[in-house]
């Protein structure tokens, strides 16, 4: 059966945990220390992190799904988890901050609630479905994989992005812009898997790769490619 569980204070982890709900509300008001492995499971149920986590004392890893999950960051000057982060829900609210950490994985729609820092200290993050919200959003990693587009239902503020390799599906729609500021892609290699790039002034520092054919719209503004083009296809 469901249960609920409310975390009203502060949490410090002091050996390895995994934290069941049923599919009943999970929520911790405080903030979650401690050099362990976390699992956190509401099930169909809504998952809460009111606090930062890892913010004095790093996680060992953190694994968290809920229906509706909600953060509000990762560590802080120094990453919140030293090893895997994966986030799982049908809807994953960023509420602001900073997310610092190594490896991480969303696996879920995300929507920004307040402007988003993201550092993987030179690790992966992929995400495998849309980002909306209109706030900013600034993203630092090594690889970083976008399977969903930026911006499909509500556009972005503003959105600056920094990996080693990045690979994006598409900003916006034929109709709607996916970043109303500016846009900032670099990268040793800038992979656009097709789709349409809909924002407005856009740079992009490095090689970029087509993948399938690609459509450009700066709605009157700047675009800027620093380095190559490449890809068999039809661009436009």
């Amino acid at each position: 059966f469901p249960v609920t569980i409310l975390a009203r204070g502060n949490t410090i982890l002091s050996c390895d945990a995994r934290v069941l709900t049923e599919g009943g509300l999970l929520s911790f008001e405080g903030t979650i220390d401690g050099a362990h492995h976390l699992i956190l499971d509401a099930g169909t149920g809504i998952l809460s992190l009111g606090g930062s986590v890892g913010a004095g004392t790093a996680l060992s890893s953190l694994d968290a799904q809920g229906s509706t999950v909600l953060l509000s960051g990762f560590g802080g000057a120094e990453a919140g988890v030293s090893g895997d982060t994966t986030i799982t829900g049908s809807v994953i609210t960023l509420q602001g901050g900073t997310y610092s950490a190594n490896a991480q994985t969303y696996q879920g729609p995300i929507a920004l609630s307040s402007d988003v820092v993201m550092n993987a200290n030179g690790a992966a993050i992929s995400f495998s479905h849309t980002i909306d919200g209109l706030q900013a959003l600034s993203i630092t990693s090594g690889t970083l994989t976008i399977s969903g587009v930026i911006g499909l239902g509500t556009g972005l503020s503003a959105l600056n992005v920094n990996g080693s390799n990045v690979f994006l599906n598409g900003i916006g729609t034929g109709t709607g812009l996916g970043v109303s500021g500016s846009t900032s892609i670099t990268g040793s290699s800038i992979t656009l898997e097709g789709g349409i790039y809909n924002a407005k002034a856009q740079t992009y520092q490095g090689a970029v790769s087509l993948l399938a054919n690609t459509i450009m719209q700066a709605n009157g503004e700047a675009i800027s490619f620093s380095s190559t083009i490449e890809g068999i296809v039809t661009g436009k």
